[in-house]
C-alpha cells in the first residue's frame, strides 16, 4: 500500500461512526486498532485504557456492508478475545450490525460459531459486556445475551426473530428484551459513563481482585423495615449503589455497591414472594460474582414463590437459585431483616448454601415454615375447639414464632450466628467482610456443574 492510499485509508477510517466510539470510549491517547489494513472495516477492534483500566472493544461498524459478519470479520474478533484472554482484561462489545454476509453461505454460520465459542471460552475468566446500540437480532442476539452484563441504548434493537421476519411469515409476538438488559442508556456520553461505573466494580479477571476504593460513609437513616424503603444507602458507601435490571424480576433487586470501599454484590428480596424471573435473575447475578469473585451479601424477607406460576416452573427456577448459591465459593453472607421461612429460608439464608456468614435482625424469623402453616399441623385440634378460630390461629401462630421461629431461636440452634439490630448493619457487614477476605475453597477437579436447566 503506497503513502498515498495509506492516508486516504487511514482519513475513511477516521470518519467511521464505530471507530469514534471506541475513540470515544478510551481515554485520550490509549487508542490503539487492531488489524487496521485487514479486508474488512465491517468491525473495528482495539484496545486502550478506559478510566485507567486496560480493556479490549469492539464495534460493528454499520457504514460497511451494514456491519456484515463476515469471514474477515469473525478473524478480527477471534483475534481480540484471543489477546483478552492472554492479557486478562475486559472485553467491551458494541454491537450494531444487520447481520451475517447472506452472500457468503455457510461461511457466515461459522463464522457466527467461532464467534460464539470465543465469548463462551471466555465466560468466568473476564468480564464481559454488550452494549446494543444498533440492530441485534438472531445469532447475534443470542451472543449478546452470552455476555455478563447488557447495555442497551435508545437505538438499540435486540431481539431473537428480526421484525421482518416476524411480520412477513406471521412470526408470534416475540418477548421484548428491553427489561432483560442490565443497564440502559438514552445518549453515547450516557452509555460511557455507564461502562466507566460498571468497570470500576469489577476486577480485570477472575485471578485479581476488584480495586479497593475511597469511600464516604452513608447519610440516610435506616430503615427498620424493608417495605418502608430502599435501605442499601444507609448500608452501602454513599452514592456507591448501582441496581441493575430493574424492570425485569422485580422481586428481586441486584445491585453493586461498596461498603468501606470494598466492592460487593447485593441481593435484595423485599416483596415476601419470588416469581420465576426474580429466581432467574438472582441465580444469574451469583454465578457471575462467583466467578470473579465478589463477595455476595443477601438481604432476605421473604415467605415463599408465587402461587399465579407454573408449580413445575417454579421448581426449576429455585434449583437453579439453590444450585447457584451452593456452587459459589466467594464469601456469602445473608442478613435476614424479616422473614425466612421454608425452602427460601435454605435457599438465601441456609449456612453453607447460600451463607458463610448468617445475621438475623432481633425482630426476623427464620423457621422450616410459616407460624400459620405450622399451626395448622402442630395445633389442629386446639383450633377445632375455639370458638374464634381465626383469632385463635393468630394467637397460636404469635406464639409459634416467638418461640420456635424468632432469630434468638435460631441462634441457639446455631442456624444463625448474630443477631443484631437494624441500625448495626453496616458495621457488621463490614466486620463479617474482614474475616471473609481471604476465603479460597478448593473445589473437587470436575469439567463442571450440571445446574437445573
Amino acid at each position: 500500500m503506497n503513502k498515498r492510499r495509506l492516508a486516504e485509508f487511514r482519513a475513511e477510517a477516521n470518519q467511521s461512526e464505530a471507530r469514534g466510539t471506541l475513540m470515544k470510549l478510551f481515554d485520550p491517547g490509549s487508542f490503539i486498532e487492531l488489524d487496521p489494513f485487514v479486508s474488512t472495516d465491517s468491525v473495528i477492534t482495539a484496545s486502550g485504557q478506559v478510566a485507567g483500566r486496560q480493556v479490549f472493544a469492539f464495534a460493528q461498524n454499520r457504514e460497511e456492508e451494514h456491519g456484515a459478519v463476515t469471514a474477515a470479520h469473525t478473524r478480527k474478533l477471534k483475534k481480540l478475545y484471543r489477546l483478552a484472554e492472554e492479557m486478562g482484561v475486559p472485553i467491551i462489545g458494541f454491537f450494531d450490525s444487520f447481520g451475517g454476509k447472506i452472500s457468503d453461505g455457510m461461511v457466515t454460520v461459522d463464522g457466527y460459531a467461532d464467534w460464539l465459542t470465543a465469548i463462551n471460552r471466555l465466560s468466568g475468566v473476564v468480564p464481559q459486556i454488550a452494549v446494543i446500540n444498533g440492530p441485534c437480532v438472531g445469532a447475534a442476539a443470542v451472543i449478546a445475551a452470552a455476555s455478563d452484563l447488557i447495555l442497551l441504548t435508545q437505538e438499540g434493537e435486540w431481539a431473537l426473530t428480526p421484525p421482518f421476519l416476524k411480520e412477513a411469515g406471521g412470526f408470534l409476538e416475540y418477548e421484548s428484551f428491553r427489561n432483560r438488559a442490565h443497564l440502559t442508556a438514552s445518549s453515547m456520553d450516557e452509555t460511557i459513563a455507564q461502562l466507566q461505573t460498571l468497570l470500576s466494580y469489577l476486577p480485570s479477571n477472575n485471578l485479581t481482585e476488584a480495586a479497593a476504593t475511597s469511600y464516604l460513609e452513608p447519610e440516610q437513616p435506616v430503615f427498620l423495615k424493608l417495605c418502608e424503603g430502599d435501605i442499601l444507602p444507609s448500608i452501602c458507601d454513599k452514592d456507591s449503589v448501582l441496581t441493575l435490571q430493574r424492570q425485569f424480576g422485580e422481586c428481586v433487586q441486584t445491585s453493586f455497591a461498596r461498603i468501606a470501599g470494598r466492592s460487593v454484590g447485593v441481593i435484595v428480596t423485599a416483596k415476601q414472594t419470588l416469581c420465576v424471573n426474580g429466581m432467574g435473575k438472582a441465580a444469574r447475578f451469583v454465578r457471575f460474582c462467583d466467578a470473579l469473585h465478589i463477595p455476595v451479601i443477601t438481604l432476605a424477607d421473604v415467605t415463599g414463590v408465587c402461587n399465579k406460576e407454573d408449580d413445575a416452573a417454579s421448581l426449576t427456577a429455585m434449583a437453579q437459585l439453590c444450585h447457584a448459591y451452593a456452587e459459589a465459593t466467594t464469601p456469602k453472607v445473608s442478613v435476614i431483616t424479616g422473614d425466612a421461612y421454608g425452602t427460601l429460608a435454605v435457599a438465601l439464608a441456609g449456612r453453607g448454601v447460600a451463607s458463610d456468614w448468617t445475621v438475623a435482625w432481633e425482630d426476623a424469623a427464620l423457621s422450616p415454615m410459616s407460624p400459620v402453616a405450622a399451626v395448622e399441623l402442630l395445633f389442629r385440634e386446639q383450633l377445632k375447639e375455639a370458638q374464634n378460630v381465626a383469632e385463635k390461629r393468630k394467637q397460636l401462630a404469635d406464639v409459634y414464632r416467638r418461640d420456635n421461629a424468632s432469630a434468638f431461636a435460631a441462634m441457639n440452634a446455631g442456624t444463625v450466628d448474630t443477631v443484631i439490630r437494624p441500625e448495626e448493619t453496616r458495621q457488621a457487614l463490614q466486620k463479617i467482610l474482614d474475616l471473609l477476605q481471604t476465603k479460597r475453597v478448593a473445589t473437587k477437579p470436575k469439567k463442571h456443574s450440571n445446574i437445573p436447566l
